[in-house]
């Protein structure tokens, strides 16, 4: 890895933090937004019969989008937690880290994608040494 694709690293990391810390306020705000909408009544408060036919057609609308919103700006949030991961595993490999220094404890079924390390580690050319040391 040469010294310019090293900071071209660290300053993605800095990047992403900034738009994870973006995406989880928008998430919020979409939260509170469906949660205002769902106030007024749900799919749920139609078929039990809570609220009329009527009212439901009127708030349908703006309660999908809202819906589709909140579930839009989740997955972002979580798809840039999940590249930040995986940037900074390779960005400490880089470093002369292992992955037991790095990561002490990870539960079961929440390992890092080894395809997806492998793949960051060609772009950023980190040696593989260091990988095999890490998963020892």
């Amino acid at each position: 890895m040469t010294k310019e694709q090293y900071f071209n690293l660290k300053q993605e990391l800095k990047d992403l933090a900034v738009k994870i810390r973006e995406s989880k306020d928008d998430h919020k705000n979409d939260q509170r937004a469906f949660s205002q909408c769902s106030k007024q009544g749900t799919a749920n408060d139609y078929y039990d019969g809570v609220i009329d036919s009527v009212k439901w057609e009127a708030i349908r609308p703006t309660y999908n989008k809202l819906y589709s919103k909140q579930l839009k700006s989740l997955q972002e949030k979580y798809s840039l937690r999940r590249e930040y991961r995986h940037k900074h595993i390779v960005y400490c490999f880089a470093r002369g880290r292992t992955m037991q220094q790095i990561e002490p404890k990870v539960r079961e079924g929440n390992e890092p994608s080894r395809h997806e390390l492998e793949r960051l580690m060609k772009i950023y050319d980190v040696k593989e040494l260091l990988v095999l040391e890490a998963s020892a």
